[in-house]
């Protein structure tokens, strides 16, 4: 009998899932939460075009360093994740064209353009916060 909660099975029930914004602040700790989550494995990170093409860890270095000059000691810097591996940077395009089903969008509102590709292309997507025009549709559809 598969026990579905011992080690062998749950690595064979893990749910391949992408990071769009996996670049910015909310994204990168998204990135590490994941590590080993006993549910979704990390399979792709997206951020922008200009970032596309680099390693994950890259990306995540410059920003970090970029923080703590900008803030000083008072920023606490998150230091890269060996777990991560050295996953490229992807673009949305090369999301919309793998296989990966579920994407958590860490994205400002600007970008909506983006989770709304995914949305057509019938992804499950999950928001990590609400913006405004989320959270305006949400008291709309309340009131009716």
């Amino acid at each position: 009998m598969n026990d579905r909660h011992s080690p062998s099975s749950h690595q064979a029930l893990r749910e391949k899932v992408a990071i769009l914004g996996a670049t910015g602040m909310v994204g990168r700790r998204l990135a590490a939460l994941l590590i080993d989550h006993p549910i979704f494995e990390l399979a792709m990170v997206v951020g922008s075009d200009g970032r596309a093409g680099r390693t994950y860890r890259e990306v995540w270095e410059a920003k970090e360093r970029g923080l703590r000059e900008h803030y000083g000691d008072f920023w606490r810097e998150y230091t890269w994740p060996d777990a991560l591996r050295d996953l490229p940077v992807c673009t949305l395009g090369e999301l919309l064209k793998s296989d990966i089903p579920v994407v958590f969008a860490s994205l400002p509102e600007r970008a909506g353009a983006s989770e709304d590709a995914l949305l057509r292309d019938e992804r499950r997507s999950f928001r990590t916060a609400l913006t405004v025009a989320s959270t305006a549709m949400l008291h709309w559809s309340c009131l009716r």
